[in-house]
């Protein structure tokens, strides 16, 4: 399902128009996403800016990680698994995915931490 799910996003950066202005999704939270009947729907593109399919997927897999029961060894292989496929598609893009996942998992640290501190 994962795997579909990066198919998806990258499909949606083959947009003509997504590409022409260089954006990306920003929020790919995993529950804005519904699969049904074999496919995935997206909505809540409210945070649509300027970025790359890399932020994208990065913000994906950090995001699957950090949910609870977060960094689980079930997880970590999946990620691998991911990895494994991104790498067979693009090497380019899986290089750059590899370099942003650990700064995205800092910035959902940090968004977390400022939330509990909010409460």
């Amino acid at each position: 399902l994962m795997i579909e799910l990066m198919k998806w996003i990258l499909t949606f950066h083959r947009d003509p128009n997504i590409r022409a202005q260089g954006l990306a999704l920003q929020d790919v939270n995993l529950r804005n996403f519904i699969w049904y009947n074999k496919q995935i729907y997206g909505f809540d593109f409210e945070d649509i800016a300027a970025g790359s399919r890399a932020d994208d997927l990065s913000k994906l897999i950090a995001m699957y990680l950090r949910y609870r029961p977060e960094n689980t060894a079930f997880k970590h292989a999946v990620v691998q698994a991911l990895y494994q496929w991104l790498l067979n598609y693009d090497s380019d893009l899986y290089k750059n995915v590899q370099v942003l996942i650990p700064q995205e998992t800092d910035r959902i640290t940090i968004r977390r931490q400022s939330k509990k501190q909010n409460e």
